[in-house]
């Protein structure tokens, strides 16, 4: 469904939802329901909430209104620049998605209690478990392995298929890791890919001696980890943020 075109009949039914009557105990009962958030991918939700559909453009984020290059650079996050309804009333104004990211105003902003730019969903998959985990992890085990030497790819398989996964996700459960034939990060990324769960690592892992004491690893464990939770309290986030900023800080300089 194209966004700005969109199927009356599903926003019908949306909006609908806002309270429905039931009977419960010979009580009529009135029960309200709103639109909270639309999951999807990266670009399913820019072409679904009105966004610029081209991760090549200038403005094709949307969460912030930051350009392309400056997102290139960035080991933090500016509230500053992300996105309200007042910048995006804003951009839908000034109708030049080029300079602004926004395609259309959104036609699920018609329904109430809810607007696009509170719609605070990742792609899960293609940002973290096939993003900055798996190219950041490779780049980790690189240096713990062939550089540091704190464990073999030996040791490293054996803690993989040794593990155990439970019950669901024994079913990923992947073949050893090969040795490359040189130590290019770019060898690894779809080694990692077929690692299994990513959360799964830091347990079969940080039994090798030393290595949960190392500071790459605590950078790395602090700074991912709170994407594989839930419920994560609001006053871990100040130190979360500074420990992904320190992770990040190094990334910039190599860009």
């Amino acid at each position: 469904m194209a966004s700005g075109c969109g199927d009356a009949a599903l926003l019908d039914a949306l909006n609908s939802l806002d309270g429905i009557t039931i009977r419960y105990k010979g009580e009529e009962i009135k029960v309200y329901f709103v639109l909270g958030q639309i999951l999807g991918d990266n670009l399913g939700l820019n072409s679904l909430l009105g966004y610029n559909t081209s991760f090549n453009s200038n403005y094709y984020c949307r969460f912030c209104t930051r350009c392309r290059e400056d997102t290139r650079l960035d080991y933090q996050e500016y509230s500053t620049e992300l996105r309200n309804m007042q910048n995006y009333h804003e951009s839908i104004n000034l109708n030049d998605p080029k300079c602004t990211g926004v395609q259309v105003d959104s036609i699920f902003n018609t329904i109430p209690s809810y607007h696009v730019t509170n719609n605070k969903v990742v792609d899960m998959m293609h940002d973290i478990y096939e993003g900055v985990c798996h190219y950041d992890l490779a780049k980790v085990l690189n240096c713990f392995i062939y550089e540091k030497k704190l464990f073999t790819l030996e040791t490293l398989n054996a803690r993989k298929q040794l593990f155990d996964y439970g019950e669901i996700e024994i079913r990923n459960r992947s073949p050893p890791i090969r040795k490359p034939k040189d130590h290019n990060l770019n060898h690894y990324i779809t080694a990692i890919r077929s690692c299994g769960p990513v959360r799964s690592t830091w347990c079969f892992s940080s039994q090798v001696y030393s290595f949960g004491e190392n500071p790459t690893f605590i950078h790395l464990t602090q700074s991912f980890t709170p994407y594989l939770l839930t419920g994560l309290p609001s006053e871990y986030l100040s130190c979360w943020e500074a420990s992904l900023s320190c992770y990040n800080l190094p990334r910039k300089t190599l860009l």
